[in-house]
């Protein structure tokens, strides 16, 4: 049996589709088709219904998801114990982008300047980097982050409100796009049936904007409050900050040592996020 076989299972489960699987792996559909074929052959087990609309697991296919899941897991485990509880280099964190311009990146000064041995490897990507593989050491969320070798802790609250430019008189909305979590999900809800003025889900454009007067946004108080735009009303959405890394990660003095730092220095400014 071919290891790599069993990550595209593992992707054909979760994504729930060839396309999808092949987007994920960045292979293409004919690949996954054919790793899949080879893995049945090995483990003598049908794992998928070839259907007209898509391929459905089978009853053995989700006995054995355990157990790929756990091996994994394994094999990543591995791969960070093979890097080095702590070895050199630059410590990676991950934060959303505009959490990270914003207030991440003014409150590195103060803790390199504290530890001048240390340096910071900032992940600028809006998608969520993977905690579980050891690509990044440390994680800022909103939200709760999942896995059970997981360990978070809770340094704050971070406030959404809708938000006008002073002097704008207009009641039409820079809506978010249909996707974006439970954020833009409250902001459309809050929006309701208001006059749409502008599309976007990128919070720096939605500022933008709402500093023209072209409409109101739902932003993050951090953005909102020190830009001069003026809360429409009293409707507020509070969001956990969680600062998280894999347990793993968490035996490396080095990691930990970022790790407090940058927690001591959230807690200080919690009232600028609310």
């Amino acid at each position: 049996m071919n290891w790599h076989d069993l990550t595209v299972f593992l992707a054909l489960m979760r994504q729930g589709s060839l396309s999808g699987a092949a987007r994920a792996l960045g292979v293409e559909h004919a690949t996954v088709a054919r790793r899949i074929d080879r893995l049945e052959r090995a483990l003598a087990l049908k794992l998928f219904d070839r259907l007209p609309r898509g391929w459905r697991p089978t009853a053995e296919a989700d006995a054995l998801l355990p157990e790929a899941e756990a091996m994994e897991e394994a094999a990543q485990a591995l791969a960070r114990r093979a890097r080095g509880a702590d070895a050199g280099g630059p410590v990676r964190i991950s934060a959303p982008p505009v959490f990270q311009a914003r207030i991440l990146v003014p409150l590195l000064g103060g803790l390199l300047a504290d530890h001048p041995d240390l340096s910071i490897r900032l992940d600028g990507l809006a998608a969520r980097a993977d905690l579980q593989s050891g690509e990044i050491d440390i994680a800022l969320r909103v939200g709760a982050p999942e896995g059970q070798t997981i360990r978070a802790r809770k340094l704050a609250e971070v406030a959404y409100r809708p938000y006008r430019a002073p002097d704008a008189a207009t009641e039409a909305v820079i809506r978010p796009e249909s996707s974006g979590g439970e954020v833009f999900a409250w902001a459309r809800n809050w929006a309701g049936n208001r006059a749409v003025a502008l599309y976007s889900g990128d919070p720096p454009s939605m500022l933008a904007a709402a500093r023209q007067g072209l409409g109101i946004a739902v932003l993050p108080v951090f953005l909102g409050r020190p830009a001069g735009l003026v809360p429409v009303d009293d409707a507020v959405l509070l969001r956990p900050l969680y600062l998280a890394l894999h347990e793993d990660k968490a035996r490396s003095p080095r990691i930990r040592r970022v790790a407090d730092a940058l927690a001591e220095r959230l807690r200080a400014i919690r009232a600028a996020l609310v």
